[in-house]
């Protein structure tokens, strides 16, 4: 049996770092997508339609 481990080192420069890129936790609340289980499902390789 193995571990990996990381060390993570955050410097200054974590105050330019641009996080206009992905939306925040209270964008994604306000605004939710909901999604069916069948959409889930296809996506999720879940459901396969044979060819007949």
């Amino acid at each position: 049996a193995g571990s990996d481990a990381f060390d993570i080192t955050v410097t200054d420069e974590i105050k330019d770092f641009a996080r206009d890129k992905a939306p925040t936790v209270m964008q994604l609340i306000e605004n939710p997508k909901f999604l069916d289980y069948a959409h889930y499902a296809k996506f999720r390789g879940k459901i396969t339609l044979g060819r007949g």
